[in-house]
């Protein structure tokens, strides 16, 4: 198959432009049994699963370097690899684990609540609105709280995941998150966990389990 990096139109969100590259990959090869984003701050890893790609034994990246004179505003890393080796090879090093990563293709599907329709209704909002929602909180705590030195996001699909380095916060011996449930009106349309630390506790204590690493974390403030 051959690996498509379409040109990003403006300097928008790397989420976004995960997401048209993986559109478009879907564009030009139709087989392609699923598309996994494994985010980072400053450059686009996707994984696709290729059922005719010949067999791998390990995941190997392919780079692209960005160009912004053609529109294209951020690197990519791309691996291709049979659906049925995901259960079998680990990501590349440094990209986190398959937990961490968001998957792209299939769109996640939900059942719709409006009463007499029966069929299953593709959820549009996807990893950008996910995004967009984490960055709001994140803005959100920083005007409540501009002590704060760092926010981190775990991705996630379902669930957005916050940790705080806040200097005046009590010491910690873990990381422990407090949950809550969605705020439409306020812009958060899903759940979300938040945990505060000390700044210096950071290189101390590892995410709450089920997280992943501290690798794949994603820096929201300050913004790079």
């Amino acid at each position: 198959m051959t690996v498509v990096q379409e040109s990003v139109t403006k300097k928008e969100s790397i989420h976004d432009a995960a997401r048209k590259l993986a559109d478009y990959n879907m564009e030009e090869s139709p087989d392609l049994a699923g598309i996994y984003l494994f985010p980072a701050e400053d450059i686009v890893r996707l994984v696709l699963l290729d059922p005719i790609t010949i067999p791998s034994e390990e995941m190997v990246p392919y780079y692209f370097n960005a160009y912004p004179a053609g529109d294209v505003s951020y690197a990519s890393a791309i691996v291709v690899i049979r659906p049925e080796e995901k259960a079998t090879l680990p990501p590349p090093p440094g990209w986190g684990t398959w937990e961490s990563a968001v998957r792209l293709w299939p769109q996640e599907e939900a059942h719709s609540g409006v009463r007499g329709v029966n069929k299953v209704t593709v959820v549009q909002e996807g990893i950008e609105s996910i995004w967009e929602a984490a960055q709001r909180l994140a803005d959100g705590n920083i005007q409540n709280s501009p002590d704060l030195e760092a926010i981190y996001w775990f991705p996630a699909d379902h669930i957005i995941r916050l940790v705080m380095l806040d200097p005046v916060a009590l010491p910690s011996e873990e990381i422990v998150p407090f949950f809550f449930g969605p705020h439409p009106q306020g812009g958060i349309p899903y759940p979300y966990a938040v945990a505060l630390i000390r700044p210096e506790e950071k290189p101390l204590l590892s995410p709450p389990p089920d997280w992943g690493s501290w690798l794949d974390a994603v820096q929201l403030w300050p913004r790079k």
